[in-house]
């Protein structure tokens, strides 16, 4: 259902009229707030209107005006997106996490990659310089598990200037949002 779903939100077959009545419908039904949404292909300096969006895909994975989310410069801590944060909590000798929907993971599993423990670096592929993080020193890992509702804006945003160099498609079952 779930493929089914992304295949017609993102299907160019379908005309741009039908998507704008989709992409309507699914903002009345979970009451949408597009105040802060961009035009596509902006940089986040044009408000959007429903039909801006040539598919419910481009819809569903829009960007945000430039200054929409206020960043708490001073907090040790900010929020990488706009969802509910449902878990936290210290990553132990086992490498579990409990996420959303109850499912628990290993951390091996998860990022289909062995996992050092303790382990001795991290680096960041940074546009500019690279950064390691030193975690050979007892350093805590720590996970959050965030559930983006349907109204939530389906971004996140990393709390560094980095560079992704690769990116791993994960296969598996997808699971619909109740």
């Amino acid at each position: 259902l779930s493929r089914f779903a992304g295949s017609v939100a993102s299907s160019e077959y379908l005309p741009p009229s039908v998507h704008h009545k989709l992409i309507e419908y699914y903002c009345k039904m979970y009451d949408v707030d597009l105040t802060h949404a961009a035009v596509p292909g902006s940089s986040g300096v044009a408000h959007a209107q429903i039909e801006d969006y040539p598919t419910m895909q481009a819809f569903f994975t829009r960007e945000l005006v430039n200054g929409a989310r206020k960043v708490d410069t001073s907090a040790n801590v900010v929020s990488p997106c706009d969802g509910t944060l449902l878990r936290c909590g210290e990553v132990g000798a086992d490498n579990l996490l409990v996420q959303v929907k109850g499912c628990t993971y290993s951390m091996h599993n998860l990022l289909r990659a062995q996992l050092p423990v303790p382990a001795n670096s991290i680096t960041l592929n940074k546009s500019s310089s690279d950064a390691n993080i030193d975690l050979s020193k007892k350093t805590k890992r720590l996970f959050f598990s965030f559930h983006l509702g349907p109204a939530d804006y389906h971004r996140f945003h990393a709390p560094v200037d980095f560079e992704v160099s690769e990116s791993i498609l994960m296969p598996g079952l997808l699971y619909p949002v109740m």
